[in-house]
């Protein structure tokens, strides 16, 4: 299990993660309503580690651009 730091850019038109050493941007085209954008960065998230869906979660930060995202790495 890992924890990472994210921030989100929605509505930013492309899908796209930077990383660097403190923390993961993830831009991606989805507003920040209903969730939407948090599901499209799991998505993202999970392609980038090549991970299952079900080993990602977000840990806090729901309602913020800036969160926590817990991975369980195989």
């Amino acid at each position: 299990m890992q924890h990472i730091l994210v921030v989100v850019r929605p509505q930013s038109g492309r899908q796209e993660i930077i990383a660097n050493d403190t923390h993961y941007t993830v831009f991606v085209k989805s507003p920040a309503r209903d969730g939407k954008a948090n599901k499209e960065m799991l998505t993202l998230l999970k392609k980038y580690f090549k991970n299952s869906i079900s080993g990602i979660r977000i840990v806090s930060g729901k309602l913020s651009s800036r969160k926590i995202v817990e991975l369980t790495l195989p």
